[in-house]
């Protein structure tokens, strides 16, 4: 059992279950299996939230379960490349777990250790030799074979499906419910694609996405300056140009504004 990502993922053999009555484990033809109870323990005080099996059912979740941890099967042929489903399946359950996933297959050389190769090139800007290096240094004769072509061949999908993810991520705004000015002088870029923009990207002045609020009353919808100022990037010499600040309501801010540029 080796941790590959500190605090976030770790690597171990598969367990299973058809082992001698009041024994954590044993010998099989040279190979020495583990109970499940033998990593309970060694789970709980380093806070694994999640267990993922990748191959054929060899025991029962509730082992798992039963210790307050999340059990979730996604079945993959052993040293086999999984497929494109699994794969984001696999990224989005890291993206939602906040905290330690334990992943196995078998032996936790093949399949397990290319998709967290996958999960290293896809968030932590990993290429697919430094990904494939770093995890055959923590658990010695991982990715084997094809696997290890499909990281080299499909890296830079991996990469930009990464990024799309983490962007997808951000609070969704569904109404100016869920916007709220800000008061400080800051301001935020927010990149979209071409189908939610026709622009490569926004800049948003004095808006800070927050969580959810309740939905004013009429009258505060009425008095709510509801002009919210929205450009496409420019370069910063032109962002107080007057035709770029025409529709901006109320005068004073555009006051505020012209007196920050002259400060700057």
């Amino acid at each position: 059992m080796q941790i590959i990502v500190p605090n976030k993922l770790l690597l171990f053999k598969g367990p299973v279950e058809d082992i001698p009555e009041g024994s954590l484990w044993v010998d099989n033809h040279y190979v020495r299996m583990f109970h499940p109870r033998f990593y309970l323990e060694v789970f709980e005080e380093i806070r694994v939230k999640t267990v993922v099996r990748l191959n054929a059912p060899n025991y029962d979740p509730k082992f798992f379960e039963d210790a307050d941890m999340e059990h979730v099967d996604l079945f993959c042929e052993d040293c086999s490349v999984p497929p494109t489903q699994v794969i984001f399946h696999f990224l989005q359950l890291l993206q939602r777990v906040d905290g330690m996933v334990a992943v196995h297959c078998d032996t936790g050389l093949g399949v397990a250790a290319m998709l967290v190769a996958t999960y290293l090139i896809s968030f932590h800007s990993f290429t697919a030799r430094e990904a494939i290096s770093w995890v055959r240094i923590m658990r010695p004769g991982s990715i084997i074979g094809m696997q290890q072509l499909y990281l080299e061949e499909k890296e830079k999908v991996w990469r930009d499906a990464g990024k799309r993810m983490q962007t997808r991520c951000a609070p969704d705004v569904t109404g100016i419910a869920d916007l709220r000015i800000r008061k400080d002088d800051s301001w935020r870029r927010f990149a979209f694609t071409q189908a939610e923009f026709p622009a490569p990207s926004v800049i948003l002045f004095n808006i800070l996405l927050l969580p959810p609020l309740p939905p004013p009353d009429a009258s505060q919808l009425l008095s709510f300056p509801m002009t919210l100022l929205m450009a496409r990037c420019c370069p910063a010499n032109n962002l107080l140009s007057p035709s770029f600040c025409s529709s901006l309501s109320p005068p004073h801010v555009l006051a505020g504004l012209q007196q920050q540029r002259r400060q700057a």
